[in-house]
Parts: C-alpha cells; sequence; structure tokens
C-alpha cells in the first residue's frame, strides 16, 4: 500500500491515498471471509512497516488503524521521501510462494529500479498492479489560466492552447502505456482505479 505523499492529492470525490487505503481495506476484509491470510506492507515515502499474513480480526484491526494514522501523518506532511523500489523489495523477501499480491500505487515512481522489482515479485507470485489515479491527471481542465503549487513553488499555466491539451493528455497516455506493457511482459494483471468511480464499479479481481 503506498500512502506516499504524493497520493495526497484528488479533484474529485476523495484523494488517491483515501482510495487507496479502502482498497487494502476491502482486500483485508474480503481475505478474513474467505478464510484466506492476509498482510500488508505499507509504505508511507520513508518508511515501510510489513505486517505477517494472518487470519485474524484483531490482527486485521491494527493494520487498519495504522494505514489510519500513516494517512493522517502524510497529510500532515511530515513523511521524509524514500524509494519505493526499497519497499517492493521488502515485500518481495517477505512473501511466500504462490501468494497474491496487490500493489496500490499511482506509480508516480515507475523508473528501472521499480520495475525490477515489480518483475522479481511476478516471478514468485500472482501480481496485480492497481493503479490509483485522479480524472485530472488523464484530462486537462477547462481552458483557462491556472496557478499551481508544488513544494512551495508555484507556477501559472495557459490550458486554453491547443498545443497544451495534446500534450497534457500524451504525458498521461504515454505512463498508462508503459505501465500496461510492462504487466503484460511479466504476466501482471493490471487494474485502473479513478478516485471519482465507486469502487465496486472498477475492482474485477480473480
Amino acid at each position: 500500500l503506498d500512502l506516499s505523499p504524493q497520493m495526497v492529492f484528488g479533484t474529485r470525490h476523495e484523494l488517491k491515498s483515501v482510495a487507496a487505503a479502502k482498497i487494502a481495506a476491502l482486500l483485508g476484509w474480503m481475505s478474513l471471509e474467505n478464510k484466506d491470510r492476509f498482510g500488508c506492507l505499507v509504505f508511507d515515502g520513508a518508511e515501510s512497516l510489513f505486517f505477517k499474513p494472518q487470519n485474524n480480526r484483531a490482527k486485521m484491526m491494527v493494520m487498519l488503524k495504522k494505514i489510519s494514522e500513516t494517512t493522517r501523518k502524510i497529510l500532515r506532511g511530515t513523511a521524509e521521501k524514500n524509494s519505493f523500489a526499497k519497499a517492493l523489495q521488502l515485500l518481495q523477501q517477505n512473501i511466500k510462494s504462490q501468494a497474491s499480491v496487490f500493489v496500490i500505487s499511482d506509480f508516480s515512481a515507475f523508473d528501472d529500479e521499480v520495475k525490477k522489482m515489480l518483475a522479481a515479485l511476478s516471478r514468485k507470485a500472482r501480481v496485480y498492479v492497481l493503479n490509483v489515479f485522479d480524472v485530472l491527471e488523464e484530462l486537462p481542465p477547462p481552458a483557462g489560466e491556472y496557478m499551481a503549487e508544488n513544494a512551495g513553488e508555484r507556477v501559472i499555466f495557459d490550458s486554453r492552447s491547443k498545443y497544451f491539451q495534446k500534450e497534457y493528455k500524451a504525458y498521461f497516455k504515454e505512463k498508462r502505456r508503459r505501465i500496461e506493457t510492462f504487466c503484460r511482459q511479466f504476466g501482471i494483471r493490471c487494474v485502473e482505479i479513478r478516485t471519482d468511480i465507486p469502487l465496486h464499479k472498477q475492482l474485477r479481481i480473480g
């Protein structure tokens, strides 16, 4: 469960971090219902906390409490930055063969190291990539002039030009293509999750 600071973004309905946390909780309760063991690795952008797979309601509540605490932590902006690939490496080292692994993230970090660790996971387990995104990441805002701020830096941009609209869409389209191509290559199931659409209409896993 990727709860890095960049997951604290959302323009409609809810933040990416909230949608991701809901998915993790849903998978946990489904596991209990099916009498399967469920574990979780929570990554806050700086540190990773691994919960060993168990079929225990009390342990599930401990995990959910940690997820809730982490979402509050990143809202306060207290997490430092670290490697998502290292979190995946820790996961790969702690899971058993033939497990089902759900990697829930916006994959803003999708470099060679992340790919390497996802490939290693796919050789050991059945892997699902759940790519969480906001509609504003896929489609440009209505034509107009906007100011955006990130890490204290402000920028003003004009979305009225056709070039801007084209490049904006192309950026997300290329990111989607890279993720889907990689997943097909390694037999990973890729599921897209948009924050403004109810989860039950999007989660098709099996």
